[in-house]
């Protein structure tokens, strides 16, 4: 992406799979670059998405050309106002001709999420624990129980590591870089874990056993989404 910022050729970005934001073209694009015979059903697939783009259908011929074309689309043209904006601003602050010129100061700039290192502690001070329903105080076992998943919660963060911690505020928040304030809810209409991103809500549901079962749960879930708005 830094290349497309500071102008170079789109030509020769070096795209990767990893590089896209979106499933649904991840698996069109595996589909294409793998060497087997496509079934009907994976043609039909193909080529509803290469259709939404105004790309020709699959054959025999254009299965390599496709793959990129789709790939290119998904990574470059799908976010060249948010590459135009990026320039814009990096040119406001004068920072983009320094990168242009120097290119190995993008790191020091544009740290990989993947590289930053997550303590609990960063996370504990933001959360904003559930309080006790101040209209049902007679429902001391709801208190209870509430009180027993935010333990479990909290032995989770300052247990987890700091690749564990990033998945989880991903899940989260869908972004790897902690907000001000992240707030828990527990609900007895849930099952599993889920995350409101938009509000920064982790909701847990009110029945478990164990931290064991909290574990696994909240694991399933963390692990249930791949992608996060960081990535996009």
């Amino acid at each position: 992406m830094l290349q497309l910022i500071v102008g170079s050729n789109e030509e020769s970005a070096a795209l990767e799979l990893s590089d896209c934001p979106d499933t649904d073209v991840v698996d069109v694009v595996s589909l294409l670059d793998s060497q087997r015979e496509l079934t009907p059903e994976e043609r039909c697939t193909v080529n509803n998405l290469a259709f939404s783009w105004d790309l020709p259908p699959i054959n025999v011929d254009n299965r390599r050309w496709l793959a990129e074309k789709m790939q290119q689309i998904a990574v470059i043209e799908r976010r060249r106002t948010q590459i135009k904006q990026l320039r814009r601003g990096l040119k406001d602050c004068s920072v983009f001709y320094m990168i242009k010129e120097r290119p190995a100061l993008a790191q020091v700039l544009f740290p990989r999420s993947a590289e930053q290192v997550m303590d609990s502690q960063t996370i504990l001070k933001r959360i904003i624990w559930p309080m006790p329903d101040s209209d049902n105080e007679d429902d001391h076992s709801s208190v209870e129980e509430t009180c027993l998943l935010t333990g479990f919660l909290r032995d989770y963060i300052e247990n987890g590591s700091s690749r564990e911690l990033n998945q989880l505020l991903k899940f989260w928040t869908g972004w790897s870089i902690p907000p001000q304030h992240l707030y828990v809810e527990v609900s007895n209409g849930i099952t599993l874990p889920v995350a409101s991103t938009c509000l920064t809500t982790l909701k847990l549901p009110l029945k478990c056993p164990n931290y064991h079962s909290f574990k696994v749960n909240l694991d399933a879930s963390v692990g249930s989404t791949e992608f996060g708005f960081g990535m996009i």
